[in-house]
């Protein structure tokens, strides 16, 4: 039988795990002949601004006395969000500022915390450097999400992983009741699945529509997380919200190896 799968592919999950650039369409100046003297002459007025700018710094005491950014005042207590929370939603970059700097899991207006905010601003190196500061690896932010879920499902793994090895809840649920094993699997991120695995999270644990993390491989057509769940002890004969077991929908997908290997440890027919 074919059961639908839960969604498509999301807009951060693309091949080699960039993001898709649509294709500029060509400037209308190109399909104009422009003729040699208005491009001299266009030529001419950028160099003519260019003459007027200040000249570039050339010795390093020049250059600092440029670039250098103000100065960072540190919170004035507590409760004030630490200087790494200062993320926007475009993804500013947070490295000039001291990282462990006041409470870092003071929550914003939206009940963000830092490590919440880094995240979702897809700012990686902050979001690193504010676990290591020892933020609550299992803050929610105002969907109720953990970050591990919110790491995994937008694809950051480098966090994801870094928060599985600090000890982040490897049972947690998002606001649709997934949990990170189940958000991993789903995304096809079989590495941070095994890790997962490996730190001894639930392998039972059911999805929004009964799926264990083994049925649910096996309905993704992820076949060899499908056996290492096997082999680690996952529940052979669970069955789904239709009462479709594993052994069932391996058939019918037609996964030999996976039939074999429930079979041989002991899946009903």
């Amino acid at each position: 039988m074919t059961l639908p799968s839960r969604s498509s592919v999301p807009w951060h999950k693309k091949e080699n795990n960039q993001l898709a650039t649509p294709a500029r369409s060509p400037s209308p100046w190109l399909k104009v002949g422009v003729g040699a003297a208005f491009v001299v002459t266009l030529a001419g007025a950028y160099f003519a601004v260019l003459s007027k700018l200040e000249p570039r710094a050339s010795t390093p005491e020049a250059k600092a006395s440029v670039v250098s950014p103000p100065a960072v005042s540190p919170p004035s207590n507590n409760n004030d969000l630490p200087a790494v929370s200062s993320v926007s939603s475009a993804g500013e970059n947070l490295q000039a500022a001291t990282p462990c700097q006041g409470d870092v899991n003071a929550r914003d207006d939206r009940g963000l915390t830092p490590l919440a905010r880094a995240i979702e601003a897809g700012d990686t190196a902050s979001a690193l450097r504010i676990v290591d500061c020892g933020a609550d690896l299992n803050a929610r932010d105002e969907r109720g999400n953990a970050p591990l879920s919110r790491a995994i499902d937008l694809g950051y793994l480098d966090v994801a992983e870094r928060l599985i090895d600090r000890g982040a809840d490897l049972n947690v649920r998002d606001n649709r009741g997934l949990t990170p094993l189940a958000i991993a699997i789903d995304l096809d991120y079989p590495d941070i699945a095994q890790r997962i695995i490996d730190r001894g999270a639930d392998l039972n644990a059911r999805d929004d529509r009964g799926l264990t993390p083994l049925s649910q491989a096996i309905e993704l057509g992820e076949t060899d997380l499908a056996l290492r769940l096997i082999d680690r002890g996952a529940d052979v004969n669970a069955r789904d919200d239709r009462g479709t077991t594993p052994l069932q929908l391996a058939r019918s997908r037609g996964y030999s190896d996976v039939v074999e290997r429930l079979k041989s440890r002991g899946a009903a027919e």
